[in-house]
């Protein structure tokens, strides 16, 4: 297992507009292709992405949960691997993904 955590001062694009928030996050990497991401915004951001990985080049399917719901990601190719895009929802203020390639 290998995790990664760290609060950081980003600039996104929320909804059109370009905002500054602060993020704190915990990024797990288990075994098998499995990970974890635990998120929170100090003020809402519109109309959230994340990516989840990488996954094997080998990879063709991603089991992913918002909140613990399921949802459809997409895998796309990037370097020596995949990733999953996800669409987390609307005014998100806080978060948990979790993925397992497949």
């Amino acid at each position: 297992m290998r995790t990664t955590s760290s609060t950081l001062q980003r600039r996104a694009v929320s909804d059109g507009c370009t905002v500054t928030r602060r993020l704190d996050y915990t990024y797990e990497r288990l075994a098998d292709g499995q990970f974890s991401l635990e998120a929170s915004f100090d003020r809402p951001v519109a109309r959230l992405r994340a990516r989840v990985g990488p996954f094997p080049r080998a990879c063709n399917t991603v089991a992913i949960t918002v909140n613990g719901r399921p949802v459809t990601g997409e895998l796309r190719d990037s370097g020596d691997g995949r990733w999953a895009w996800v669409e987390v929802g609307t005014t998100v203020r806080k978060v948990k993904i979790a993925a397992q390639g497949g």
